[in-house]
């Protein structure tokens, strides 16, 4: 069973082993220390048995009724198993809860491209039911250049539960 709970300054040390076992650029350790003290953001950590597998970073911006993921990742090992629906079934739990509208992420047009990642996260995206909704343009500097950031985002205002398995663990579908 894959457990979901919101980390606190003690886990730092298992989402920073986490940043750099899933992701070729890692946050910086200090970006990492700024989740902890400042109120707008949130960390949440997936795990089975004792063992951390994945994690989520939030940054809630209240005025404008939205929160942004800042980071998502699973370690290699435990992709394609569920853990990054848990995590994501977290998130809208989450902001429902708070009456956020919607949730947005910004996606490297260098992990949209590759088209050999057996990730997908594109097609995993649309499942989670975010739609591209713009681009910024040469956003993020990566190997020797720069690319875009496309915009996702999942719309929460009038949403209905669907077949695409967001259902929170508590809630019945509409």
């Amino acid at each position: 069973m894959i457990k979901v709970s919101k980390v606190g300054f003690g886990d730092m040390g298992h989402i920073t082993t986490l940043e750099v076992a899933t992701q070729e650029f890692p946050i910086l350790i200090d970006d990492l220390k700024s989740y902890w003290t400042d109120e707008s953001k949130r960390v949440y950590r997936a795990e089975i048995g004792k063992r951390t597998v994945g994690y989520v970073i939030l940054t809630f911006h209240i005025s404008k009724s939205v929160v942004t993921i800042d980071n998502i990742g699973v370690l290699p090992e435990f992709r394609k198993n569920g853990v990054g629906r848990r995590l994501m079934q977290e998130v809208v739990k989450v902001v429902r809860v708070e009456g956020i509208k919607k949730i947005q992420m910004l996606v490297a047009s260098y992990l949209i491209e590759d088209k050999e990642d057996p990730w997908n996260i594109e097609h995993w995206l649309w499942r989670m039911e975010f739609k591209a909704v713009g681009v910024k343009n040469r956003n993020v500097y990566r190997y020797g250049k720069w690319w875009d950031d496309y915009i996702f985002e999942r719309r929460m205002d009038n949403e209905r539960e669907t077949s695409r398995g967001l259902a929170t663990e508590n809630s019945s579908p509409a």
